[in-house]
């Protein structure tokens, strides 16, 4: 039974998988050519259908795409509210079963838009931002219940005129997949409304039982809301409460994501097994204890405890929003719970079977999420100590769930490491005490009190009580996460080591020897730190050798980010945008970047000028990482500043310097100079921060977004400076590639070899231009864009000689 079914997920999960149509092509081959020999022909035939079906299913999953000329129109849609998230940013629908209205093109560009009388129906979930600054963009509820407050929309149609777009990657060498999610999701588009038209009457029949559920689930969290910021409640409480009770993840910041994941406490807060298991004991027994005076058989007794406390399960995953770790807990739950059902007499590992079977071919896509993975390993490790405990006193069963608690806390970090590259240093030590809390004492509270203000008013005493249990429980995770080892970074180490540690672990805990897995997992984690505390006082002492540069323009879409590496000192030029709804390329694409090749600190970071779409991520980096040397713009802007948070040791404005070291104190040799062009009496794009750094011999100019302006100023400055030339190896290209930018003026004082321009992909601005990239063709200057060629490398070697990689050839 093991085998044939194994060999069946096998086959599904690489059905689902992003196969790729050669490899699948060959695996096709590959099964057929094993229909040829009789002792094969079973199972290739088998695996054949199997894949076979589930490649349909992905390809019919996946297939639907947002139109590329619907982009950057204003698109009248009409729609179904099927989901709706309000937090720090605004308010974002999920729209289902929507119509589209292209609107016909007019030749006066200022003309208001006409649409066609036909619509068209766009595949699709629809996820669409209202930002509280749009007044016309605001719902209008005036038809709806007014008890449900934006509860009310979930359900109903509305037609709202949008800006909507496709899902798109960035590629850098660290890239997540965000197109393969969207799909995969069955989101097609997103976007933002610019006005909100008609709320209309409610949606279809037959989606009104799940409307109906989502509505109640929106109803209760603002009701919780509301109950709690009466009682003076602080905003941290509130969203971890929402988190813990209701699943509202939405209202958690990123900064308390990152806490979240330095501490590695992240499961805690994402309703998953632990909630969803732990509500179904609960129930259970508690229904244990009401059919005690009846006399009940204890079998008939487990059973209808095992049902009840399943269909529990089964109701709060659903009030949660039934995400899908709440999803693979249901499962997980149901198959470990079978035999008790229905009376069958089951060994642990054959409900642990059935229920990694059935979640595979529910969920076949989730054998590529590191939680589902983390879930059974858990429960794997959890139910060997519980259901193989030779003693049945309970205060023995306790003591030995602890130590696996602490055991299981260290098996899972090969599983962790492997999944995300990182490893929270401080996480075991945390779960060994906070898992128990909240299991036994904050989850069952919680949600007792939640079910309480349903049908009454209570004391004030029990949310000062929560307010201050929480408020201390977060001080304590912001205050692990602040120490700098909290989390490291471990994706250096081969994958041997961590494969070979989560077997030894697993062995361990098969033969019931709690400490060999502490110490196979302790000791590399000590090792660690030794290394690191040795290599800081004990620095090598061997002669300095000059190691080679690296010059990266980081694909960060519509903005700019280039990073200088030379050995380990680090410059960083720009941050790239941050976006109204909170994403930002910091995040995004920077430090993870960064954190993969081991970098945790920047010696310089430079920002050229104060646009969004260059110094948008800046409060991002400077929460997370150590800047020795921040470089401001030149023109001070008190409303950015003033919110600054920096972690950076020196502070300073862009200023106009002759050449020197870039890197203070450093054996490493890079010369730069910067121009600040604000002292010439230039503003906005043309006051941007140039910086010229001398590599080897090699000249690099990183020219912001300066226009026609302050090119000719730059070129006229250069002349009259004796010491300083514009001709270059590698020209960043000014303003994206702008049309009001890349004069003949300065592409013949510069005579670049490479010109490399950070544009998004089929950006409304039309950057680069045409004509500026013809300009680059006449000065015989090739040149790449982050938009068609994704991140792109330059790499300087110590004789000179240079090579420009670009992510994609």
């Amino acid at each position: 039974m093991y085998i044939n079914g194994l060999f069946f997920l096998l086959f599904w999960c690489l059905g689902w998988a992003e196969f790729g149509f050669v490899n699948g092509l060959y695996l096709v081959i590959v099964l057929l050519s094993g229909l040829l020999v009789a002792y094969t022909r079973r199972k290739a035939a088998l695996g054949l259908i199997t894949f076979l079906l589930a490649s349909a299913g992905q390809y019919d999953h996946v297939y639907s795409q947002f139109p590329q000329p619907w982009v950057g129109k204003d698109l009248r849609i009409n729609a179904c509210v099927s989901k709706l998230t309000s937090n720090y940013a605004g308010l974002s629908l999920l729209l289902s079963d929507a119509q589209v209205d292209v609107p016909i093109v007019a030749d006066n560009k200022g003309a208001k838009p006409v649409y066609k009388a036909l619509s068209q129906p766009l595949l699709g979930k629809v996820k669409v931002n209202i930002y509280p600054y749009t007044d016309v963009a605001q719902p209008k509820l005036k038809a709806l219940d007014q008890a449900l407050g934006l509860a009310g929309l979930i359900g109903h149609k509305v037609e709202l005129i949008v800006r909507l777009k496709g899902a798109k990657n960035y590629h850098n060498l660290q890239n997540y997949d965000y197109v393969r999610w969207s799909q995969l999701e069955g989101q097609v588009a997103s976007g933002y409304v610019k006005q909100w038209l008609v709320t209309g009457n409610t949606c279809s029949v037959i989606s009104s039982p799940k409307l109906s559920l989502e509505q109640l689930r929106e109803k209760l969290w603002q009701g919780l809301q509301s109950y709690a910021e009466t009682r003076s409640m602080s905003p941290e409480s509130i969203a971890l409460w929402g988190a813990l009770v209701v699943g509202q993840t939405s209202a958690l910041t990123a900064k308390q994501w990152r806490v979240l994941a330095a501490t590695g406490t992240t499961h805690l807060l994402v309703i998953s097994g632990l909630h969803v298991g732990l509500v179904a004991v609960l129930v259970m027994l508690l229904m244990r204890l009401l059919i005690l005076p009846f006399s009940i058989h204890s079998s008939l007794g487990i059973r209808v405890g095992a049902w009840v406390g399943l269909g529990a399960a089964i109701g709060f995953a659903l009030l949660s929003g039934f995400g899908l770790p709440a999803q693979r807990a249901v499962i997980m739950l149901a198959g470990l719970m079978w035999g008790s059902m229905w009376g069958l007499q089951l060994s642990f590992t054959q409900r642990l079977f059935i229920a990694f079977f059935v979640t595979l071919v529910l969920q076949p896509i989730s054998a590529s999420s590191l939680g589902f993975w983390l879930s059974y390993t858990a429960v794997f490790a959890l139910g060997l100590v519980w259901y193989q405990s030779a003693s049945q006193r309970w205060w023995h069963r306790v003591i030995q769930l602890l130590a696996a608690q602490g055991a299981l806390s260290l098996l899972l970090v090969p599983v962790i490491a492997l999944g995300t590259g990182y490893v929270s240093l401080v996480g075991p030590l945390v779960n060994i005490f906070l898992v128990p809390l909240f299991s036994v004492l904050l989850i069952p509270a919680l949600l007792l009190i939640s079910i309480a203000t349903i049908f009454t008013t209570l004391p004030q005493f029990f949310f000062t009580g929560i307010d201050i249990t929480l408020s201390l429980l977060w001080q304590g995770l912001e205050s692990l996460a602040g120490f700098t080892w909290s989390q490291v970074f471990v994706a250096w180490l081969p994958l041997e080591v961590w494969v070979s540690t989560l077997i030894v672990g697993c062995l361990c805990l098969v033969i019931r020897r709690w400490h060999w897995p502490v110490l196979m997992l302790l000791m590399p984690l000590v090792f660690f730190i030794m290394i690191q505390i040795f290599e800081t006082n004990f620095p090598k002492s061997q002669t300095h050798i000059q190691p080679r540069v690296v010059v990266t323009m980081l694909d960060v879409g519509q903005g700019l980010s280039v990073w200088v590496r030379q050995g380990e000192q680090n410059m960083l030029y720009d941050v790239g945008n941050r976006y109204r709804s909170g994403f930002n390329l910091v995040d995004a694409v920077i430090l993870p970047e960064m954190l993969a090749q081991g970098v945790n600190q920047l010696d310089v970071l430079v920002i050229s000028h104060w646009d969004m779409d260059h110094s948008g991520g800046l409060d991002a980096l400077l929460q997370q990482q150590t800047v020795q040397r921040l470089i401001l713009p030149s023109e001070s802007k008190a409303k950015r500043e003033q919110d600054l948070v920096t972690a950076a040791i020196k502070v300073s404005r862009c200023v106009s310097t002759a050449w020197e070291n870039l890197w203070q104190d450093s054996d490493d040799k890079l010369m730069w100079r910067q121009i600040a062009l604000a002292d010439y009496g230039l503003s906005g794009n043309n006051a941007s921060c140039v910086i010229l750094l001398n590599v080897y011999g090699r000249q690099v100019i990183i020219a912001g977004d300066i226009e026609a302006k302050a090119e000719d100023l730059l070129v006229k400055i250069a002349s009259k400076s004796g010491g300083m030339t514009l001709a270059s190896d590698v020209l960043i290209a000014p303003h994206h590639g702008s049309k009001t930018s890349s004069t003949e003026k300065l592409l013949t004082q510069v005579r670049p070899a490479y010109v490399l321009v950070s544009a998004g992909k089929n950006n409304s601005y039309g950057h680069p231009h045409e004509q500026i990239t013809d300009t680059y063709w006449r000065h015989g200057s090739h040149w790449y864009n982050t938009g068609r060629h994704g991140q792109i490398r330059v790499v300087f070697e110590t004789n000179g000689e240079y090579q420009v990689i670009p992510y994609v050839p």
